[in-house]
């Protein structure tokens, strides 16, 4: 399973602070806790583990005080979703998630990416 694997070596850690080093910007990063509780079952690489252990080397970094800031995303309403998606689109995305819920399931939306409940 890629999620039982570790995600950040010293290697790649070194690899991840010579990059933002080596820009002139600060950069950003925004995460949610609900993205640590999605469970993806079919073992996306993008999973909770790896994204735990990024940030965590990030946040570890010395040589990246100052150029990365760290921010919990907000939950976002309906309407700034519709100004970049159909309505159709967001309708599909919530039946999706509420089959999720309804079920117990976890709902495909393409190959790779998926609704947990």
């Amino acid at each position: 399973s890629p999620c039982r694997r570790r995600f950040v070596t010293r290697e790649s850690r070194s690899l991840l602070s010579r990059y933002f080093l080596s820009r002139c910007f600060s950069t950003a990063i925004f995460s949610h806790n609900d993205c640590i509780t999605h469970n993806d079952q079919i073992m996306h690489p993008e999973c909770a583990q790896r994204m735990i252990e990024s940030i965590s080397a990030l946040k570890s970094c010395r040589e990246l005080d100052g150029k990365v800031t760290f921010h919990q995303a907000p939950i976002v309403e309906d309407e700034a979703i519709l100004r970049v998606h159909p309505l159709s689109h967001l309708q599909y995305l919530e039946a999706l998630v509420e089959k999720a819920k309804v079920g117990n399931t976890t709902q495909s939306i393409d190959d790779d990416t998926s609704v947990t409940k």
